[in-house]
Parts: structure tokens; sequence; C-alpha cells
């Protein structure tokens, strides 16, 4: 199965998504309106850096043919969403589990 990582969410300001073609190898195609990805659509070269919220499908495919199943991750872009910078995540209190 192609696979993306990360997987779907929301994320802010920008995304970088990486594909992974099929175990079994071959192109991987993809596209970004939720349609279902053929040997016509976008062939995947590099990471692709989101910026937008839409809906991502890829199909690996070896000579021609699909390979495994297709994927679908939806990532939805939201500009109120922060990261926490590295200086506050390692400031930040420890959380004990109360389990």
């Amino acid at each position: 199965m192609t696979r993306a990582k990360p997987r779907s969410g929301t994320f802010g300001k920008t995304l970088n998504v990486v594909l992974l073609p099929d175990a079994r190898g071959g192109d991987i195609h993809y596209t970004l309106d939720g349609t279902d990805p053929t040997l016509g659509s976008r062939a995947y070269t590099e990471p692709s850096l989101l910026d937008r919220t839409l809906t991502l499908k890829a199909q690996t495919f070896n000579n021609g043919s699909p390979v495994g199943f297709s994927m679908q991750e939806e990532y939805i872009l939201d500009k109120n969403k922060s990261v926490p910078s590295w200086l506050k995540t390692l400031l930040a209190p420890e959380v004990k589990s109360v389990l």
C-alpha cells in the first residue's frame, strides 16, 4: 500500500509530506483534489510542501498497473494552530500520568 508521512491531520502554515511506494515497488502518482490517481496524474518525485486544505490520494504503479491499494489522506490548514518552539517544549513541566 502507498503511504504518506505524516498521515491525515491539521497543520499550521505549511506541512512537508513524503510519499512512500508500495513495498513491491513502482512509481507513485497522486492527486490533490480527491480524485483517484491514474498514470496520467502527477508523478511523485520529491516531498510536497502543503499550504492549503486538501485531500491527497496516491497510488503506486508498476509497469502501468496499480500495485496494492491507493491511499487517501485529509490535510486541514488551521492558521491558528501553533507549534511550540523547541525551547518552550524543553522548558515545559514534565507531565506525569495519574493512571
